[in-house]
């Protein structure tokens, strides 16, 4: 059966539309799948203007403002932020009033990424400059208007950065420097320190050359980085020791990831345009981009039990609620 049976129809020029859980039952005939699909969001009305916390001002709201083509998802309970490369926008969403607002200073480029921490900050890497700015989400202590944002990292250091994550609760930054071939770790105050001591270099004949690292997700203590070369995702525990390589003669060509703390890992793979679901290191199902009703999944999130999923070529972003079957077998969905 079809997941994508329960997304027909359901996306609206002006708003988000919710899809039941009997809607999606009922079509599929199981109802125990491991995604149970929830909105389709093309847009939203746009805020104009917003105060410190990020509230829209009176008389600020303006009409539905679509989404061209999203490319990096961040999320964080009701705030889900869109980097839209097509209208060079980084958006915050609010997933209950449907309202996007612009991030300040930034611009969304093919390549952005970006992370939300567990205060809501926004953090925004900046491939050009190497660096990753951080927006918070309201005014710190002694500055009382305004947004302050801070600038992690530095550009004779760290070289070029190209892929990160926020750990959870502790708030450290782990991003992957090509130039210098190492992981490299942020602290919350932004000093920076090299993964191990003096440094965690990713090529390393014993760990069979991990310098082709790119793209990362976290969970817990576990950190998942993108092998281009063993087209498979390499797991670390939180002191950089390799614990498992998941994929390997599974994954052909895998560009996006995201992990949630059930052990689940979802995978994008470009080359047979589908999105893989591990558990615990082993392949559980697979789902098609028909199955998904997508053109391609450009990038991938997960806050709690909610997998977020961008559809670029699709002007759309796609939102599962992650289930817990009771008989989780093994499978495919075309």
């Amino acid at each position: 059966m079809l997941l994508a049976a329960a997304l027909v129809g359901c996306a609206s020029d002006k708003n988000s539309a919710a899809l039941s859980a009997n809607t999606f039952a009922t079509v599929t005939g199981q109802a125990n799948d491991l995604l149970m699909p929830q909105q389709i969001i093309t847009g939203g009305q746009l805020a104009a203007a917003v105060d410190a916390n990020g509230f829209p001002l009176p008389g600020s709201l303006g009409g539905f403002t679509q989404l061209v083509f999203p490319v990096a998802l961040a999320a964080r309970s009701t705030d889900l932020y869109i980097a839209d490369s097509g209208s060079r926008r980084i958006y915050k969403f609010d997933l209950i009033t449907q309202i996007l607002n612009i991030v300040p200073g930034e611009t969304a480029r093919p390549w952005t990424q970006i992370q939300v921490g567990a205060d809501r900050s926004l953090f925004v890497l900046d491939k050009v400059d190497a660096v990753i700015r951080v927006h918070f989400p309201g005014p710190l202590p002694g500055q009382p208007t305004g947004q302050p944002v801070r600038v992690i990292g530095d550009p004779a250091i760290t070289g070029s950065l190209d892929g990160f994550v926020v750990g959870s609760p502790d708030g450290r930054i782990i991003a992957t420097d090509r130039l210098s071939q190492r992981l490299i770790m942020f602290s919350p105050l932004g000093s920076l320190n090299g993964l191990g001591s003096p440094g965690w270099p990713l090529h390393s004949p014993a760990d069979n050359n991990l310098s082709a690292l790119g793209s990362l997700a976290n969970a817990g203590r576990n950190l998942y980085a993108i092998d281009s070369l063993c087209r498979c995702v390499v797991m670390f525990d939180d002191t950089g020791r390799v614990n498992a390589r998941i994929g390997q003669g599974e994954l052909l060509q895998p560009q996006a990831l995201a992990a949630d703390q059930s052990g689940h890992l979802f995978v994008a793979d470009g080359a047979d345009r589908t999105l893989k679901v591990f558990l615990h290191g082993k392949l559980l199902t697979r789902y098609t981009v028909r199955a998904l009703r997508v053109i391609e999944i450009s990038a991938l999130a997960v806050d709690g039990s909610m997998l977020y999923l961008a559809d670029g070529a699709g002007s759309r972003v796609l939102t599962f609620r992650i289930q817990t079957p009771m008989n989780t077998q093994s499978g495919s969905k075309q």
